[in-house]
């Protein structure tokens, strides 16, 4: 089953690993589990994409 939610841990490559999920009230995944990144890890990469778009608007 395609999976949109890229910081969910049974996503990969945009699969979900369960063959068959439930959708909550909400209209969200019940089995949806977020990661959690590093703050410093997340700064970074926040800084990168920011330098990123700044050199296309160049």
């Amino acid at each position: 089953m395609q999976c949109e939610n890229a910081f969910c841990v049974y996503n990969t490559h945009y699969q979900c690993c369960f063959s068959t999920i439930e959708i909550n009230s909400l209209g969200m995944c019940e089995n949806c589990i977020i990661i959690s990144l590093d703050d410093i890890f997340l700064e970074a990469e926040k800084e990168k994409q920011r330098a990123n778009l700044a050199s296309r608007l160049l």
